[in-house]
């Protein structure tokens, strides 16, 4: 006796054998189909949700969905049956290396993509401080993680027109009459130049372009 295999809901068949009645019945390969099956996040996270449907004659399938990572929480709601949906959480992130992480759902997998803030799309900006000085600062497009990368007033100069380097790791600025070089990370300081006089000095210059 030979059965093809099943990809319907399941089934029930008969044979009849020698006046006899022999059942068989055959499970059916009820699977849910994720729609999307990925999603990408940006690194501040947010809330999401991820439907699905299952095969016609399988609506009451039982299902239960669950997070394999510890940045993806909220799982709602965890159980069920037939077609339907879940939300989750993505945690923001302030790491540099992007994440992948994934939801189980009726036994597929479903896989989460959060990118990071690349120093590149960071913003720097020249602001004064109370002793009458200007420093250059840099934060995320939304406003968090505000660092100082110039402390002005033990020199008594200003840091002004900063351009931020293709790479994220330097940012190029006018320093009173000088062109310097800051490192965003260590923050040490490199002067280009030391011969600038002050007529040279341009008052209303566009950021310097790398």
């Amino acid at each position: 006796m030979y059965a093809a295999k099943n990809t319907t809901p399941p089934r029930t068949g008969t044979l009849t054998i020698a006046g006899q009645i022999f059942t068989l019945t055959q499970p059916g390969d009820c699977q849910i189909t994720l729609s999307p099956t990925t999603q990408s996040v940006s690194s501040a996270g947010g809330s999401f949700s991820v439907g699905w449907t299952v095969p016609s004659g399988c609506g009451q399938m039982p299902w239960t969905a669950a997070s394999n990572s510890a940045w993806i929480t909220g799982v709602s709601p965890s159980s069920g049956t037939g077609s339907g949906s879940v939300s989750y959480t993505v945690a923001a992130t302030t790491g540099t290396t992007a994440r992948t992480g994934t939801l189980t759902i009726a036994g597929q997998t479903f896989t989460v993509k959060q990118s990071v803030i690349t120093q590149r799309e960071k913003i720097v900006f020249s602001k004064q401080e109370s002793s009458d000085n200007y420093d250059l600062w840099m934060m995320n497009p939304d406003g968090t993680n505000l660092q100082k990368l110039t402390d002005e007033a033990k020199s008594g100069t200003n840091s002004t027109f900063p351009s931020i380097f293709p790479d994220g790791k330097k940012v190029l600025y006018q320093r009173g009459y000088n062109i310097a070089v800051v490192d965003v990370t260590t923050l040490q300081i490199t002067a280009l130049n030391h011969r600038w006089r002050k007529r040279q000095l341009c008052i209303q210059c566009p950021p310097f372009i790398i």
